[in-house]
């Protein structure tokens, strides 16, 4: 698709357009903020979260956003639940939810970071990762 897309010169336009490279680089963007997000998820223990999707988001989804978007986030991080809440909705069992899923977390963080690497050196390859 990336190769189809560079030969067509989609990627090539001046005005934002919605072909797949810069769909499936936008949800890339979104993968890596998911990543940090579990990744912090499952080395924080404090309760609060708020902290833990700030971080994920500045160094992510932060780095491609204007300024009203980052404040907007910057305040809608405040309405992320507890760590608790969050483990027990994610649990199948409310018995010791957060031994359960911390094994899980590690999988899907390792089974991501495989997918994003993968991407990442796809799009690297083909001097895209700056596609507006």
């Amino acid at each position: 698709m990336l190769v189809y897309e560079q030969q067509q010169g989609y990627t090539k336009l001046k005005k934002k357009s919605r072909h797949g490279a810069r769909t499936l680089l936008r949800l890339h963007r979104a993968l890596q903020f998911v990543i940090q997000f579990l990744t912090g998820l499952k080395e924080n223990t404090g309760d609060n979260l708020s902290g833990v999707t700030w971080d994920a988001y500045k160094c992510t989804l932060g780095n491609y956003h204007p300024w009203i978007i980052r404040k907007t986030v910057g305040v809608a991080v405040y309405a992320v639940p507890t760590r608790q809440q969050l483990l027990e909705k994610m649990s199948s069992t409310h018995e010791e939810p957060e031994v359960d899923l911390m094994e899980t977390l590690g999988k899907i963080i390792e089974a991501a970071n495989v997918v994003y690497d993968n991407v990442e050196h796809l799009y690297a390859e083909n001097n895209l990762l700056d596609l507006a």
